[in-house]
């Protein structure tokens, strides 16, 4: 099919994508055991409930269900199709610096932290 990303290409990008560093670009985030935790982007809350597993690549919030990997997370976040947020993680990755950290975090506006 013209046009598709072989499924072997979006394994190889989602098993190097570190999903704590995107998601903790956008969301102010706590080690907690094998887990890092802060409060959820998608709906208001007080107390903790997004939990990120860097060890299996996802998010999940206990709190709404919104959960999934690095592209769903940016997708959500960004309002945008797959190709938007593969391209938003390239950007992101393109250069592992501060300030590639730094220009996510200006896009996205201000990040939330329950710390």
């Amino acid at each position: 099919m013209r046009g598709r990303i072989p499924e072997t290409t979006l394994t190889e990008i989602r098993d190097r994508a570190n999903i704590v560093e995107i998601v903790g670009a956008h969301v102010g985030l706590k080690r907690v055991g094998r887990n890092q935790v802060g409060l959820c982007p998608f709906h208001a809350e007080k107390s903790p409930s997004f939990t990120v597993n860097d060890e299996r690549g996802i998010f999940h919030c206990f709190g709404c269900g919104a959960g999934g990997n690095v592209f769903t997370f940016l997708m959500k976040m960004e309002n945008a199709t797959f190709p938007r947020s593969s391209s938003v993680w390239r950007a992101a990755t393109a250069s592992r610096s501060r300030s590639a950290a730094r220009t996510i975090r200006r896009s996205a506006g201000a990040k939330r932290s329950f710390v």
